[in-house]
């Protein structure tokens, strides 16, 4: 019931913009000059308003629908134009089949990933207007789905594009001192394809029955493989809508001092590069889930997590763990983790941390038994 209640909102709030836009563009705008840039041979900003040059574009190749909204990433102050919605509304609503099933579609939705405010200028307007339904076949299955619980006060869908945001959000200078960590991994990201695909594919089985990351594993998996993706990005993606939970229920349910934890969650992440999209995707998730839930003891039992897991420190652990556990495995294990050179941290993070200043870090370590490490100090605005 509620379910339909906000997609019908939903739809009434789509009519009634769409009738006060086409209000004001014809008798309450005042009649300035027209300027027209041609953008291509289908596409044209008329006073900053997306127009198509060719009305039925839209029903004669369905696949241009997605560069509307790439022209939406390249010019910020661009809007929409009534009439252009409307052609798109009725198009939508005429459709064969699923643009994904389109080859040239496929191609052009990767496309945005890669534009600068793809999420703000592309992906929330596809989902306000049903591009998004009308492009993924499991999307209309979240829209407006209610989330029952103690922690989510967002609907799955406005969820999603919540945690897509704020990874975009993470780009921004001004969040680099609530979200260090991620503005700077973010950042550093040569291609955020995937960490967005992740996180539109997260929580997409939600409200099927079963394990909604195992289902939207088995989902991203095979929209990777129908978008081309190659087999070390499918495995990546569906490793991580698989394990979007495994970052925030080890540093907030698990005993992270305790070293067979720690060893766990290692063999799972397997790699740096694997960490650094957990890290992202796993922050963006809980601030998206509710504003409140983000605050500073978290963010110090997250900053911890990475840390034991992020430095040599972790590197010891696995081999001294490996080599407790089965002396005779020691060989072929130890080239996932390199050899550690010392028990020490080589290099001490620096600098505000949020509200968490660290301006040392001091691990020791006995390594005699096993009990023993867990002796990891970590000293917060004073030195050692």
């Amino acid at each position: 019931m509620m379910k339909q209640f906000f997609q019908s909102l939903q739809r009434i709030s789509l009519i009634s913009n769409l009738l006060i836009q086409h209000y004001r563009e014809h008798f309450l705008s005042p009649h300035y000059d027209v300027f027209i840039h041609q953008l291509d041979d289908n596409f044209e900003l008329i006073n900053e308003r997306l127009c198509l040059r060719k009305p039925n574009l839209f029903f004669e190749q369905p696949e241009r629908i997605l560069d509307l909204f790439f022209y939406l990433t390249q010019f910020e102050q661009a809007t929409v134009h009534s009439e252009t919605l409307r052609k798109l509304r009725l198009a939508l609503e005429q459709l064969p089949q699923k643009l994904c099933e389109i080859p040239a579609a496929r191609e052009k939705f990767l496309r945005l990933f890669n534009q600068k405010n793809a999420i703000s200028r592309a992906f929330v307007p596809m989902h306000q207007y049903g591009v998004l339904t009308a492009y993924l076949p499991q999307w209309q299955e979240i829209e407006g789905l209610m989330q029952f619980d103690l922690f989510h006060i967002y609907t799955v869908d406005e969820h999603t594009l919540r945690v897509m945001l704020k990874l975009e959000s993470f780009l921004l200078e001004e969040n680099a001192s609530e979200h260090p960590i991620c503005h700077r991994l973010f950042s550093q990201f040569s291609d955020r394809t995937l960490l967005y695909i992740a996180a539109l594919f997260h929580d997409i089985a939600k409200g099927r029955g079963g394990d909604h990351a195992e289902l939207g594993a088995i989902d991203v998996a095979e929209f990777a493989q129908l978008h081309g993706l190659d087999r070390r990005e499918i495995d990546t993606l569906s490793w991580l809508v698989k394990a979007h939970l495994l970052m925030s229920i080890t540093a907030q349910r698990r005993d992270i001092y305790d070293p067979e934890i720690v060893m766990k969650f290692a063999e799972e992440v397997q790699n740096q590069v694997r960490l650094d999209y957990l890290t992202c995707l796993t922050v963006a998730d809980i601030c998206a889930t509710n504003s409140t839930l983000w605050n500073t003891w978290k963010r110090s039992l997250f900053l911890l997590c990475i840390i034991l897991l992020n430095s040599n420190l972790i590197k010891a652990w696995w081999n001294y763990w490996i080599t407790r556990k089965n002396r005779k495995k020691t060989a072929a294990c130890r080239g996932k983790f390199c050899s550690p050179h010392c028990l020490l941290f080589p290099r001490k993070p620096s600098g505000n941390y949020g509200d968490v200043a660290l301006t040392s870090i001091s691990c020791v370590i006995r390594l005699n038994k096993l009990r023993d490490i867990r002796h990891c100090w970590w000293i917060s605005q004073e030195t050692c």
